[in-house]
């Protein structure tokens, strides 16, 4: 703003212009009416929808979500007390810890169940997958329709997962979990191995790559070109140093970049974070041959296969929270083998009398657990005990592969002294992606 024959600072030209500025009282009235009922009108719709929702009882509640913010300081405080931390310092950051996880899975659990977010965000995610090939938060929308998991991405993309300073800033970080995180995976990795042999068992690792890795030409057309299978940086050392130190490992980059040059077809489901029915049943049998020999004989035509059609929507379609017409379009057909007894009567059974067990995450579950909607008796365990020609145990559990599969082991350890009697060999099936990102903290396993 300019005076005649003078120049002011904008301050001064803004400070006189709302000096200048005149509202009258009923217009002011006006909007701070509608402010307030636009700030409160959310919430109050969201608490009458919870209330009606368990009046109809589709709701074990009354007590809208939004109003249980105290249940965050009493989770914690019953977890603080049942943990086994002696000083007070140590309560006080424990605690912390245990407030700040609980108050993000309230913050989430609001954002879920909101009536506002499953009326905007579906079509407005809609909008940005399919129109402007954006994803979302947790989703990359590749080319050709491939999506991809942000969080493999980043395992392949980010910085290694060894170095120190990346696990210096995640031993920092609480990740989310009541304890600090463990980052490192090799105390973990050599504690399980000692305990094993002490039985005399043997320990092989299997690192499941992530579909990046093994399908980067939908992400860019120069991965296309090059046709390489890239990995994290630190990916080397880590074999390296588990060959040092006298740790059995697996790793199956090789036997996905054969795959890939004997064949054009998919080695990872498009629409799903996980691999291809085909893909899975070639690293079982490549397992089973590495393992061979060192779980007794054979018997030929134990079991025998079965094909079958399944048609699912990926992990990864779902993630895209789109309305569910356009998740219809969605749905991915594969063929799956079935194992059966050999008079194929009977589907596939785990014997835990097995000299073989399998501790593993969804990689070794997705054709295996029909709740995944990817069939069952088809999945890593199933066609490893189809090529040894023997039963084969298996502990599984969907996520925290880094951790999950040992932890109820060890659960089920101490409830059955004996439950490893039969077993030689342990296959530790997990995918790559734990290294970065997770929590490879020690049992204490005695």
């Amino acid at each position: 703003m300019k005076t005649f024959g003078q120049d002011i600072s904008r301050e001064e030209a803004a400070r006189q212009d709302v000096e200048a500025t005149r509202i009258s009282r009923v217009s002011a009235w006006a909007l701070v009416v509608f402010f307030a009922l636009i700030i409160t009108a959310i919430p109050v719709a969201q608490c009458l929808i919870d209330i009606a929702e368990h009046m109809s009882d589709r709701r074990a509640t009354m007590l809208p979500d939004s109003l249980r913010i105290g249940e965050c300081i009493q989770e914690a405080c019953t977890e603080m007390h049942a943990a086994d931390v002696a000083s007070l310092a140590d309560r006080a950051f424990l605690f912390n810890r245990l407030l700040n996880r609980n108050i993000r899975k309230y913050e989430s659990g609001l954002e879920e169940s909101s009536f506002l977010s499953e009326l905007l965000i579906p079509p407005a995610q809609f909008v940005f997958s399919r129109v402007l090939r954006t994803g979302n938060e947790k989703v990359y929308t590749g080319r050709r329709g491939w999506l991809y998991y942000r969080d493999d991405v980043d395992y392949v993309t980010g910085r290694g997962f060894m170095e120190p300073s990346v696990q210096k800033m995640r031993r920092n970080s609480d990740g989310g979990m009541p304890e600090a995180v463990e980052p490192d995976p090799f105390p973990a990795i050599i504690e399980f191995r000692d305990f094993l042999r002490a039985r005399g068992i043997d320990l092989l690792l299997l690192p499941v790559p992530v579909k990046p890795s093994v399908h980067p030409e939908y992400l860019g057309r120069k991965a296309e070109k090059t046709g390489q299978i890239p990995n994290n940086s630190s990916f080397e050392q880590f074999l390296e140093r588990a060959k040092a130190q006298g740790v059995e490992c697996v790793p199956l980059h090789g036997l996905m970049a054969s795959l890939k040059r004997k064949s054009d077809a998919p080695l990872y489901l498009k629409t799903d974070t996980h691999w291809s029915p085909e893909t899975m049943t070639a690293v079982a049998k490549h397992v089973a041959g590495v393992i061979k020999g060192r779980c007794g004989p054979a018997e030929a035509g134990r079991y025998s296969v079965a094909k079958a059609e399944v048609y699912n929507q990926g992990d990864t379609a779902r993630m895209h929270n789109m309305p569910a017409w356009a998740l219809k379009e969605e749905k991915e057909m594969a063929v799956v083998d079935i194992v059966l007894s050999s008079d194929g009567r009977s589907v596939w059974r785990s014997d835990r009398n097995s000299p073989v067990l399998v501790l593993g995450d969804s990689f070794a579950n997705i054709y295996s657990m029909p709740s995944l909607g990817w069939g069952k008796s088809a999945g890593l365990t199933e066609h490893i005990s189809l090529h040894l020609g023997l039963p084969v145990d298996r502990i599984l559990r969907n996520d925290d592969g880094a951790f999950a599969s040992r932890e109820m082991l060890w659960t089920e350890l101490k409830a059955d002294k004996d439950r490893l009697k039969s077993t030689r060999i342990v296959i530790w099936e997990f995918s790559e992606r734990e290294l970065m990102n997770g929590n490879w903290k020690r049992l204490m396993l005695k």
